[in-house]
């Protein structure tokens, strides 16, 4: 998946390699509701070009969010990332690979996730060749 530089904030482009189940996730969206191959996700035939309103839309519907005269308050699209992001902490994938992965410009953002695999540091206990 290609991320533009103008979508990151970081304002650098972002190359995101998708796993074997996303890629047929994606190619079924597209074969089962776009026979053109045009767009993926779409409502009523049409194109989806506001992620944001969509997602708050289906979180309101799944009860993970409310529209108040306030705005949105609810699960939110960055919900997703940090998801993402614990998932591969907790499955081992070392954080400076998670930090590739994602895009993080500094390590330090990417240690946000590190709590969440504890277990993996008793692997290192006996390191003191004791």
């Amino acid at each position: 998946a290609w991320v533009d530089a103008a979508d990151m904030k970081s304002d650098l482009a972002l190359t995101v390699p998708l796993n074997t189940r996303a890629v047929l996730c994606l190619e079924s969206a597209k074969l089962s509701r776009n026979p053109e191959g045009v767009f993926v996700f779409t409502y009523a035939g049409k194109p989806i070009t506001e992620v944001k309103t969509a997602f708050q839309s289906a979180c309101v519907r799944a009860g993970l969010g409310k529209f108040t005269e306030a705005g949105y308050e609810g699960f939110t699209w960055h919900g997703l990332r940090h998801t993402w992001a614990t998932w591969h902490v907790q499955n081992r994938t070392p954080l400076d690979v998670l930090q590739k992965l994602g895009g993080w410009a500094d390590l330090r953002m990417v240690m946000h996730y590190a709590h969440h695999a504890p277990s993996h540091l008793a692997s290192y206990a006996g390191n003191t060749g004791k």
